[in-house]
């Protein structure tokens, strides 16, 4: 959850931080000195630029031909979120990677061989945030000391259908502690197993909160696709902070067993990802029909494809509201040159925009009942 209304940024344009921290040169980081976690032979690193910013698509196109494996594609963004998390600017989004992603890419290029290719996520590497289990050596602690010890004994449902689909568990990512329910005060991002994270675009910039590491990573470009959860604004406001895509679906859409949960009314786990096509992926992979989840997606026997939905004439016809301080005359949509834009986007789109009144966000009288209607939900059984 989040509850926090944070500033917007005026521009997505990654830091230059980042792309001088990832000068390399014969295995060796130039801004660190430090040798690479996994070396890669300077023919094959040719072949990887651009993957860190690739789409699913994009990846397994290359796999397919044989450009580079999984394997390749694991080893670099292990040694991007070495440089990158880590050390230079430490964007600090992972709290842990899994041991085990070299092995299982392995496997998945294997079978890419032999022709068993098991869906579009096939070898694809994806984070998943630290309050979803996953049957490893790795925790799943929501962010708190307090959870750690003995890993989970099984997967969220949500990570058996990746598995499935061949998906490779990268690691788990930061969040603010307990999706934000231990004190108001702390800071978005932050917890006591993962510290702070930061915002990669500019590092001083609220990232917002609680699946905080889910965005920050795709946005560093260390996996293409991760996995948050959202309550009230957990997958939106980290997405939107840190410049990419994130969509929490309707309830019932993904099962929420296996998963630390606030409220058994609202919360659902979503993707975030760099494209609006990789969600659609994320999504369809992720679905399934789950008995331990008492709200489930009505079954239709037909499996939904969310990519056969995307098209460029979605908006004809839609009203979509705006604050209105951003109307046409008003000095502050000529100080947010990005948000223009979006308006002007929409506007040929074919959108009807309207200009609407913000209400009080913290003082208002909906925000005291929403507030004591979620901490009376916290008190009841949840699933996972």
């Amino acid at each position: 959850m989040n509850t926090k209304k944070g500033q917007g940024l005026s521009k997505f344009g990654m830091s230059l931080t980042l792309s001088a921290a990832l000068l390399c040169s014969q295995g060796v980081w130039a801004n660190t000195g430090e040798t690479l976690l996994h070396s890669i032979e300077p023919e094959q690193l040719a072949l990887m630029v651009g993957a860190e910013y690739a789409s699913v698509a994009e990846l397994t196109e290359k796999m397919d031909r044989g450009s580079f494996s999984s394997v390749l594609l694991v080893k670099y963004l292990l040694n991007r979120i070495h440089s990158l998390d880590k050390n230079g600017p430490s964007i600090n989004a992972i709290i842990e990677l899994n041991p085990e992603a070299l092995a299982i890419a392995a496997l998945r290029d294997q079978e890419r061989r032999s022709g068993k290719l098991r869906g579009p996520l096939h070898g694809v590497p994806v984070l998943i945030k630290d309050n979803i289990q996953t049957s490893d050596s790795m925790q799943t602690s929501a962010g708190s000391l307090a959870l750690v010890g003995q890993p989970a004994t099984q997967d969220a449902f949500i990570i058996q259908q990746l598995r499935k689909a061949g998906a490779i568990i990268l690691g788990k990512t930061n969040l603010t502690e307990l999706a934000g329910f231990r004190d108001p005060a702390i800071p978005s991002g932050w917890s006591a197993r993962g510290g702070q994270t930061k915002n990669p675009h500019k590092l001083s910039a609220d990232p917002c909160g609680s699946s905080t590491g889910a965005a920050a990573a795709a946005a560093a470009g260390f996996a293409p696709l991760s996995v948050g959860t959202e309550t009230n604004g957990s997958i939106h406001c980290p997405s939107f902070m840190n410049g990419v895509v994130g969509l929490k679906p309707s309830l019932g859409l993904l099962s929420r067993s296996g998963i630390i949960v606030t409220s058994r009314n609202q919360d659902t786990p979503g993707p975030i990802t760099r494209t609006v096509r990789d969600a659609a992926l994320l999504l369809n992979a992720m679905m399934g029909n789950d008995s331990a989840d008492h709200v489930q997606r009505p079954n239709t026997g037909v499996p939904t494809d969310y990519t056969s939905r995307l098209n460029t004439t979605e908006l004809s016809g839609k009203r979509i509201g705006y604050p209105s301080r951003y109307a046409p005359g008003n000095s502050e949509l000529d100080l947010d040159l990005n948000f223009s834009q979006a308006l002007e986007i929409m506007t040929h789109a074919g959108a009807t925009l309207i200009p609407v009144e913000e209400p009080s966000y913290e003082n208002s009288n909906y925000m005291e009942r929403y507030q004591e209607f979620l901490f009376m939900d916290l008190n009841r059984e949840a699933p996972g």
